[in-house]
């Protein structure tokens, strides 16, 4: 699964973020500039997604 821009609204302290990646990508920023609240969020988008394409009731 690949990510291309992803935008996460409202998360703890992210009002919004938007981002484009175009390959292996990597996230730099001073501290407590939102970093970790934003993989925090691709990381639930991500779950959820992988969730949704198991469907429902699927075993292992």
């Amino acid at each position: 699964m690949h990510l291309y821009r992803p935008t996460v609204e409202s998360y703890r302290a992210l009002r919004i973020a938007q981002l484009a990646f175009d390959a292996p990508s990597v996230l730099i920023g001073e501290n407590d500039c939102g970093k970790s609240p934003l993989l925090e969020a691709l990381a639930i988008a991500l779950e959820s997604l992988g969730r949704a394409g198991r469907g429902h009731g699927a075993t292992g």
